[in-house]
């Protein structure tokens, strides 16, 4: 499976790709990607699924290669990864068998961090030649994004 988490502020939506571990946990890592929320969707829409396709498992040994630690949140222009769940909405969206799905994620404060909305999810069949499939996507990505705010 390969996810990434896309997060939306006033000024900008961060995706971050995620690298799946041994253990079942995720780490984010680069690509990471910084789109103006006056972007046009295409633009967004590029930059997700090409952190999508970077998504991977990577084994243990691989871990420190990809762990950016507090480099992270320079990189995603962040002071705090709480400043960022407090300030932003949130999905985490995964491809897997030609589904994408796409879970918006909650916010539980300081000590809990995000949690996925199960019940606000939604899945959509992706065809990768097909440039309204892949808008559709994007589409609904900001629509969930929109919504939370």
């Amino acid at each position: 499976m390969k996810s990434v988490e896309v997060y939306k502020t006033k000024k900008d939506f961060k995706i971050l790709t995620l690298y799946k571990l041994e253990s079942g946990s995720y780490i984010a890592s680069e690509p990471i990607f910084i789109v103006s929320v006056e972007a046009e969707l295409e633009d967004l829409g590029e930059k997700l699924f090409e952190a999508l396709n970077a998504s991977r498992t990577i084994k243990e040994s691989e871990e420190d290669k990809f762990w950016l630690g507090n480099a992270l949140l320079k990189k995603i222009k962040e002071a705090s990864f709480s400043k960022l769940y407090a300030t932003s909405s949130s999905c985490h969206v995964s491809f897997d068998n030609g589904i994408i799905s796409i879970a918006p994620q909650k916010y539980l404060g300081k000590d809990k961090g995000l949690e996925i909305e199960e019940g606000r999810a939604s899945r959509i069949a992706l065809d990768n030649n097909n440039n309204n499939n892949r808008l559709e996507v994007i589409e609904k990505i900001t629509q969930m994004l929109t919504e939370q705010n």
